[in-house]
């Protein structure tokens, strides 16, 4: 009688495990990809918090706070989507004191400031379908 030794997997066996592996590495992406998305997110809110402090601080020196392209932020009683001012990035923010505007995230769209009844800075930013928007004396919220 002959003795077999048994050495290695099946086909089917090395297949279940690689159907495992696909399976958990799938669901790994995704979950990093949410990651991504939400670091991005308290990225922006983050940079946006610590410029509006420098908006804030530019408005109490008395300077006129422009879009980083040479234009001020405009005035609007209720600024509609559309009439606000763009922002440059690394544009000039204020002369005194000397700031510019800052790198915002990658993905960044529709950065927009502007002035309302001409006491109060309001500007908003979009990142992955949220909205951070900082408003004098509310500080930056995420909608």
């Amino acid at each position: 009688m002959k003795i077999l030794n048994k050495k290695g997997f099946t086909l089917v066996e090395l297949l279940v495990v690689v159907a495992i592996i696909g399976v958990l590495s799938s669901v790994a992406v995704v979950q990093l990809n949410v990651a991504r998305d939400k670091a991005r997110l308290a990225a922006l809110q983050a940079t946006m918090d610590e410029t509006f402090n420098a908006i804030l601080l530019c408005h109490d020196e008395g300077s006129t706070i422009e879009n980083g392209a040479g234009a001020a932020c405009k005035n609007w009683a209720q600024p509609p989507i559309g009439v606000t001012t763009p922002v440059t990035e690394n544009g000039v923010m204020c002369s005194s004191p000397a700031m510019n505007w800052p790198d915002f995230p990658e993905g960044t769209t529709n950065i927009e400031c502007w002035h309302l009844y001409g006491e109060e800075y309001f500007y908003r930013a979009r990142i992955d379908g949220n909205i951070v928007f900082c408003a004098e004396g509310d500080g930056c919220t995420t909608s």
